[in-house]
């Protein structure tokens, strides 16, 4: 599979994951969570803005990585409140936010 079909799935699954969230926080009224949603899904769109006008180029499993502590964070952590409801979620999800915004920042 060629780059751009792939960096299309991973665009396409991402927002269709954040979509289906944001029904989720509608229907269970968590307007600040929605608000987090947002500004996630909006940082996201803006890096694939500036990352077309120049031309920066990230490799997609580290996209991928970052995305995914990104849904973690809202799906596992927001919608399903494991923040609040185990102790250990935040450690695990910084240990792997950090490797994942790391192996970008390195890279990049």
């Amino acid at each position: 599979m060629k780059s751009k079909e792939i960096n299309k799935i991973i665009f396409i699954s991402f927002s269709l994951i954040m979509f289906l969230l944001l029904i989720g926080f509608i229907i269970k009224r968590q307007d600040r969570f929605i608000y987090n949603l947002l500004a996630s899904y909006i940082g996201y769109l803006l890096f694939i803005y500036f990352g077309n006008k120049r031309n920066i180029k990230v490799k997609n499993h580290i996209k991928i990585l970052v995305l995914l502590t990104i849904i973690i964070h809202t799906l596992m952590g927001q919608y399903f409140n494991l923040y609040l409801t185990t102790y250990w979620f935040d450690n695990i999800l910084h240990v792997f936010g950090v490797f994942s915004f790391a192996l970008f920042f390195i890279i990049y």
